[in-house]
């Protein structure tokens, strides 16, 4: 790689690292998120953090097998916070049935939870009020789908997933972003809006890193054609 694209991605992720902690600091108490929670830190871990930082999203694989028979794989935490008394109001839970989780992407007025498993293959939407879990997409062999990759995000009231669409027969008909419509179901949830593939033929080169900051702009970490470096690219759908 060379000193410019090292520098280059230095300062990127540099300035990454400062808005993940733009939110202000809060202290979990790891004996009361224990006793008074019931969290298990062996199997835990935090997701994100809403973007006014009152609410907390924590994810703990279960380990009861009696649980796991009834479709209870992931217990999922929502903590209120409140930043300025430094401490957690109230917490909620629910339980998702995925093999395996992938992704959780919120909603900017904390009331909807996008959650991506199994792969990319399965799609469950969260309502934080009720606390009701659905299953909004679901591969199944034989018709059309989306598959994603752990790649999300929630911009102008939308939710969007790259990944890439497929046919009946399960061919890739290319790489999107799409927008997820979470009224809707099965395939008729998603609308492709940016053609990835296109993109990486417009930029040229092979694509070493990705970062999505909305559904129509990124970053590419682009291989130059003699394989000793590296570029990034700002791009910009329209």
């Amino acid at each position: 790689m060379s000193r410019t694209a090292k520098v280059l991605i230095l300062v990127f992720c540099f300035t990454l690292l400062l808005s993940s902690i733009s939110y202000g600091a809060i202290k979990l108490d790891r004996g009361a998120l224990s006793t008074k929670y019931g969290v298990k830190f062996q199997d835990f871990r935090i997701c994100l953090l809403s973007k006014t930082g009152d609410l907390l999203v924590g994810m703990e694989k279960i380990t009861d097998v009696n649980l796991i028979k009834q479709g209870k794989v992931y217990k999922i935490y929502i903590f209120n916070l409140d930043i300025n008394e430094n401490k957690i109001l109230n917490s909620k839970i629910a339980y998702c049935d995925f093999d395996r989780f992938e992704q959780v992407v919120l909603s900017d007025d904390g009331k909807n939870l996008l959650m991506i498993g199994n792969t990319g293959t399965k799609i469950s939407l969260l309502n934080i009020s009720t606390m009701k879990v659905s299953t909004i997409f679901e591969h199944v062999k034989g018709k059309p789908g989306f598959r994603c990759e752990p790649i999300g995000l929630y911009y102008e009231g939308k939710f969007y997933v790259k990944g890439y669409a497929y046919n009946a027969d399960q061919y890739s008909e290319g790489q999107y972003i799409a927008r997820v419509d979470i009224t809707k179901k099965e395939k008729s949830l998603f609308e492709n809006t940016v053609n990835i593939d296109e993109v990486i033929k417009d930029l040229g080169g092979d694509i070493t890193t990705f970062y999505l900051i909305s559904p129509y702009r990124g970053y590419f970490a682009i291989e130059n054609e003699k394989k000793d470096g590296e570029h990034l690219v700002a791009h910009h759908d329209g």
